[in-house]
């Protein structure tokens, strides 16, 4: 498994991040995990 073609972004304050996938599309997901640590 490869990260490769992951990437991060902040938006707004929080942080996404976004594959690209084969067909060309791309995913957007909220990247919780990668919050400060804090437990909810």
């Amino acid at each position: 498994m490869t990260t490769d073609n992951l990437r991060t972004v902040w938006l707004f304050g929080k942080q996404y991040w976004w594959e690209r996938l084969a067909d060309g599309r791309l995913t957007l997901q909220k990247a919780a995990w990668l919050s400060t640590g804090r437990n909810p």
